[in-house]
């Protein structure tokens, strides 16, 4: 049993360790397959095999040829009378929308390749994890249930068992999908024990385990079988693929597997009721467990990066995967099902107010879909009070709250970016920053100072790339901004020092990945901005603030400033020429914040771009 860190007096550097061992049948501890044949020091590369992953028929809708034409013929089958010449038409017709069938119309696995003859004969070469280990792993997460499977809503704790068994003792071709998939659950697996400082890996060299699993999840994720072929094996391994990205804080990369992934989905119908009607309920819930995953993922970075979903909800029916009847595990669930109806609206928030099209739309319409999501994004957060109310009947409830916590910081995010398109569209020459702005983005950052200590003593300072990946970088940039905008325009301190409290605490983690290092280094510029200008109290009004409503309209009449036109410092907005004057800034650094805040304000492009401003000669 491992043993619990004192919360008196926890490992600075380690996660706490809350787990507990989950009763149960104590004989299904040991894994049902044993290591004869495998040393304890053994990796063996994997021997050249099939790679042929069947692809069940392709789904397709009711408007589909082959549909049409299996409907036509059902109705002349359902006619009185049949002649042997009508009933050798229907057979014939029925063999010819089988897509299994020689002389059938193909839209499978066959399709997938120009030429059968390039497809490729063998797996590419991974190198194994040794088997002795892996037991050890599979009796560990027997009795420990894994805190990342929990979180990320696998609902089946042993499917590893399952694909281990398959991979190290074959009895028919391993794909690639399983390969891929075994080495992505053991990589979320290792991460775990090693962010707890779990006793298993005593005299094993973890270190080199996990490299080996995150390479071998490169190598399937990467493969073209994997992003090609629709099987349920080849979702699980890009969805464990784009998990990765995240907490690697590679969105576009996420991206580009999520939107693998979904095609996958849609191809095996499970964005479809009616196609998981015929599976086994546990199979249908993996299945749907699967869609809503990605579903989520697809939503929020649609909103990041300002690209149309994958996801179109107007062609989904499929149902929410059934809740855990284990009241440890039922939480969880809840919380999974939550975060989808999230998601949800942050979809509709780019749908309606940042689409090509939805930028057309009047000021009155636009002003009524705002008031329309918040009125749908409000009792949202109730129903999750109600979520969190349960937490001390779920499995490691230290974690579940570790885990969701954050909710409040990415809930007022998606409110802030709601309230930020009430001025955006074609021909609007005035950015408007509401009250209900100013709130959600003062609330959101407060959020943030509250909750990052307690994250950061619970889950250790070796760690927090977590918090960077799935915290700081999966929200909007959008609150900072409009703090900062609010500082200069109400000449407000309690907004500067928000914005140095908000510096200090990301200082300590801009070190965790490129881009955490450049959201410290653009919120530093803000707060250098921000002081200067609000000390001086004597700069020209940025647009117009009225303090009886807390509202600030500002002129879009400052875009990119382009030297390269011979455009000098004179024709930069007055905000940025004030007071600097000696103080170390030169035309460069006026240039970046002006074309900084002439995207932001001019136009809907994603924040994640300004992260990519170059910054450096400001400091």
């Amino acid at each position: 049993m491992v043993k619990n860190i004192s919360l008196n007096e926890p490992d600075p550097t380690h996660m706490v360790d809350y787990r507990k061992p989950i009763s149960g049948d104590k004989s299904a501890e040991t894994p049902s397959f044993r290591s004869t044949g495998y040393s304890a020091s053994s990796s063996d590369g994997m021997a050249s095999g099939s790679v042929s992953t069947p692809a069940p028929p392709a789904f397709e809708g009711d408007s589909s040829f082959a549909t049409q034409t299996v409907m036509a013929g059902e109705l002349i089958a359902k006619q009185g009378q049949k002649s042997n010449e009508i009933l050798d038409a229907l057979s014939s017709l029925k063999e010819l929308m089988n897509t299994s069938s020689v002389g059938g119309f193909s839209n499978g696995f066959d399709d997938l390749y120009f030429d059968q003859d390039e497809r490729p004969k063998s797996l590419p070469e991974m190198e194994l994890l040794p088997a002795q280990f892996v037991i050890s792993v599979l009796r560990k997460l027997k009795e420990y249930p894994s805190v990342h499977y929990l979180a990320y809503a696998m609902r089946d704790q042993m499917a590893l068992e399952k694909i281990c068994q398959a991979v190290y003792f074959p009895t028919e071709p391993v794909s690639l999908g399983q390969l891929t998939t075994m080495h992505g659950l053991l990589l979320f697996l290792l991460e775990e024990y090693i962010a707890l400082n779990d006793p298993i890996l005593s005299g094993w060299d973890s270190s080199k385990f996990l490299r080996l699993c995150e390479k071998n999840l490169h190598i399937g994720c990467q493969n073209y079988e994997i992003l090609a072929v629709p099987h349920v094996d080849n979702v699980k391994a890009l969805t464990l693929g784009v998990v990765f990205a995240q907490l690697s804080s590679k969105p576009l990369l996420a991206w580009t597997l999520c939107s693998a992934a979904a095609r996958h989905v849609f191809t095996l119908g499970y964005h479809r009721e009616r196609s998981l009607k015929s599976d086994p309920q546990n199979i249908a819930d993996e299945k749907r467990h699967l869609f809503w995953s990605l579903y989520g993922v697809d939503k929020n970075l649609s909103l990041t990066l300002g690209r149309a979903s994958n996801f179109q909800d107007f062609d989904i029916d499929t149902e929410y995967f059934t809740v855990s009847s284990v009241e440890g595990i039922a939480p969880w669930d809840h919380a999974s099902i939550a975060f989808v109806s999230l998601s949800r609206l942050q979809g509709m928030v780019y749908d309606q107010l940042y689409s090509a099209t939805a930028l057309k739309k009047s000021q009155a319409e636009r002003h009524a879909l705002i008031g329309n999501l918040d009125a749908q994004l409000r009792p949202w957060l109730e129903r999750w009070r109600e979520v969190m109310s349960t937490i001390e009947t779920a499995y490691y409830s230290e974690y579940f709250d570790l885990f969701f916590g954050p909710t409040d910081i990415i809930y007022y995010s998606v409110q802030t970016t709601l309230h930020r398109a009430a001025s955006m569209g074609e021909g609007v020459h005035t950015t408007e920053i509401t009250a209900a702005c100013f709130e959600a983005a003062t609330m959101g950052l407060h959020c943030h100072l509250k909750f990052l200590p307690i994250f950061k003593k619970k889950i250790g300072s070796n760690n927090m790339d977590a918090y960077v990946s799935w915290v700081l970088l999966y929200t909007s940039f959008t609150p900072l901004i409009v703090v900062f905008l609010h500082s200069v325009a109400s000449n407000d301190p309690s907004d500067v020092k928000l914005l140095h409290d908000f510096l200090d605490s990301i200082e300590t983690i801009a070190h965790v990945t490129k881009d955490s290092a450049r959201l410290f280094e653009v919120t530093k510029v803000f707060c250098r901005v921000a002081k200067a200008l609000v000390d001086s109290q004597n700069h020209n009004p940025l647009g117009t603030y009225s303090h009886q409503s807390n509202t600030l309209l500002l002129p879009q009449d400052h875009n990119i400033v382009n030297i390269a036109e011979g455009r000098g410092v004179e024709q930069l907005p007055d905000i940025f020429m004030q007071d600097f004057e000696g103080g170390g800034w030169t035309e460069g650094d006026v240039e970046a914040m002006s074309t900084f805040f002439g995207n932001w304000m001019g136009s809907s492009g994603p924040i994640v771009d300004m992260l990519n401003l170059d910054f450096s000669s400001c400091f």
